[in-house]
């Protein structure tokens, strides 16, 4: 094969690679590719509650609906603040409140959501694990919270 050749199709892989990131980027990860940063957790509250098998796969639906319910109220959040942000150019002063009210509600219906789902956790529990669910309900925020973001060097 000719150096050219070679450089035409490592040229087209680099290309399409690069808009295969950007597909990633902007619509993010398909669902079938498991986000490694919640198995964690999940393996975390199976061991410390000690659920059985039946209990594991209602855990599991459980965290497949909230998941869902979430990365709704994500995209939601997401356009509201485009919207907001669009307001800068506008000058029509005053609408911006709207927004910002739209947001706040948003922010609260994610932690309502949250909260139901540890709700529901605790239902799973036969009352022999309610002790260990009330040591974990202490351990949630550091379990599930966002991890701080790392300066660059």
């Amino acid at each position: 094969m000719s150096s050219n050749k070679v450089m035409r199709y490592s040229l087209l892989g680099l290309v399409a690679l690069n808009i295969s990131i950007m597909l990633v980027y902007a619509f993010g990860l398909p669902e079938f590719v498991e986000n490694p940063q919640h198995k964690g957790p999940r393996n975390k509250i199976i061991k410390q509650l000690n659920f059985d098998e039946k209990q594991v796969e209602a855990y599991d639906e459980l965290i497949h609906q909230h998941q869902h319910q979430i990365q709704d109220l994500h995209r939601k959040v997401v356009d509201a603040k485009k919207e907001l942000y669009k307001q800068l150019n506008r000058p029509n002063l005053g609408v911006e409140e709207e927004w910002l009210e739209i947001l706040g509600n948003l922010h609260q219906e994610i932690d309502e959501v949250n909260f139901r789902h540890f709700e529901d956790i605790r239902k799973l529990c036969r009352k022999d694990q309610l002790d260990a669910f009330r040591a974990l309900s202490g351990e949630l925020t550091r379990l599930f919270g966002k991890p701080p973001h790392r300066k660059r060097k």
